[in-house]
């Protein structure tokens, strides 16, 4: 009798032991996820300890651009990687091995900015999370050209003993090539210090919260060959904005993205569904600007908010666009000002009981400028107001060779203490039915 409790003692001790420490996330399919870091680089040591996984470099040489060699970089619920790269200026951590990166733990960077770059995609899970004091770059990019012109392999294993520069990385480069390249975010709530930029082939935001403050939020997309120019929010690209951004199925309790700076999206196809995108600006100079070939926003709330200072422009710069059942409003309240709409397309669609509103409590308002080089159909749509309480209120323009306005249910409306115009031009066909137009 003894024997056996001694045997189930040591086998519940051995289940406690396992459960607490081996890897446990598995992917919708029931199969683990790829789990652990390891590097087979000479100057880049990994110690173990516990969950923890404590990164450190022999070269000493380049403070101002360290590279980090894993073979794979995975962490799972309860797992921290720990960089330590205090006084380093681009701590750059890349993936040489075939697998994608499963993030489920904690990363932490001193460093003024933090690189994870796989080639072959990074996934998030629900218990990721950042602890950087400078900028966060994740990017499935092949290659980083920096300011100088050198470029850095991210692939080729020891690339790093051939990179001299002391200059910033300023472009992430991709190649055509069969690998997948997804970034994902997966019932995600990430919090950033500072800037955030997050550069894929293909980008996926699932029931996912992104925010910070004070700073940028860059999301880009390219699945040809060509780069990526993050300061100067550029795609250079023979064919330009391929690759997928998809942001969906938000959160009642957040906004998808929050930024009170600026928000930038890039890519060929971009889906807004069931998502709030929201700009909390107080100083007036950031702005939300959607870059894409087709831009979907079905469901969605895109809002650029300031209590006291001017709210920032929302601009959409497209081939077509398509808004259903959506707001995009741009709103200031006490004496500050509001900001633009600003919408430069190919085809604009706006449907099913949309709202466009730009509103000031008692300052002016910006414009709401819609204009498109072939057609502009509003449909069944509730409204589009610019109003201002005791300002100026900016002028409603819209502006195609066709044109269809059709059953707004509120009004097309322009009102303030000083009102600005509604200007409807249409060099080729124009069509208003079941519409109030007030000014």
């Amino acid at each position: 009798m003894k024997k056996n409790i001694c045997f189930y003692s040591c086998l519940s001790f051995l289940l406690i032991y396992i459960s607490s420490s081996a890897a446990i996330d598995l992917d919708p399919s029931g199969n683990p996820y790829p789990d652990g870091i390891s590097s087979s680089h000479t100057d880049t040591i990994v110690q173990t300890e516990g969950k923890i996984f404590h990164i450190s470099s022999q070269d000493t040489s380049n403070t101002a651009n360290k590279i980090f060699e894993f073979d794979q970089f995975n962490l799972h619920q309860g797992e921290s990687a720990i960089f330590y790269d205090q006084g380093v200026q681009n701590s750059i951590g890349c993936i040489t091995g075939e697998n994608i990166s499963w993030i489920n733990g904690n990363i932490q960077s001193r460093a003024q900015n933090f690189y994870l770059l796989n080639p072959n995609g990074i996934i998030f899970g629900n218990e990721a999370s950042f602890d950087t004091s400078g900028a966060s770059f994740v990017s499935t990019a092949d290659y980083l050209q920096f300011s100088d012109g050198n470029t850095f392999q991210i692939k080729i294993k020891n690339a790093q003993d051939e990179l001299l520069t002391v200059s910033s990385p300023s472009d992430f480069g991709f190649i055509q090539s069969d690998s997948p390249g997804k970034i994902e975010f997966n019932n995600c709530n990430l919090s950033f210090s500072n800037h955030v930029s997050i550069i894929g082939k293909n980008v996926y935001l699932n029931n996912s919260f992104i925010q910070t403050n004070n700073y940028d939020i860059n999301i880009a997309a390219l699945d040809q060959a060509g780069k990526i120019d993050i300061e100067s929010k550029k795609i250079n690209s023979i064919v330009k904005n391929t690759g997928w951004i998809k942001i969906y199925h938000g959160n009642d309790e957040y906004d998808n993205l929050s930024s009170s700076k600026n928000i930038w999206l890039a890519a060929g196809e971009t889906d807004l569904n069931n998502s709030v995108l929201a700009l909390y600006d107080e100083s007036g100079d950031g702005k939300i600007q959607i870059e894409s070939n087709n831009l979907n926003i079905q469901n969605a709330l895109i809002a650029s908010i300031s209590i006291f200072g001017t709210s920032g422009d929302i601009k959409f710069n497209a081939s077509d666009i398509n808004i259903f059942s959506s707001g995009i409003i741009n709103i200031s309240f006490n004496e500050a000002n509001s900001g633009h709409i600003s919408i430069q397309c190919n085809e604009i669609s706006i449907l099913n009981e949309s709202d466009l509103l730009v509103q000031s409590e008692s300052g002016n308002t910006g414009k709401i400028d819609i204009k498109a080089d072939k057609s502009i159909n509003i449909s069944d749509i509730y409204t589009i107001h610019n109003l201002s309480n005791d300002g100026i209120s900016g002028n409603i323009e819209i502006a195609a060779p066709r044109i269809t306005i059709n059953n707004i249910s509120g009004k097309m409306m322009n009102m303030g203490k000083t009102t600005g115009d509604i200007i409807i031009s249409a060099d080729e066909e124009l069509s208003i039915d079941e519409s109030w137009i007030d000014t």
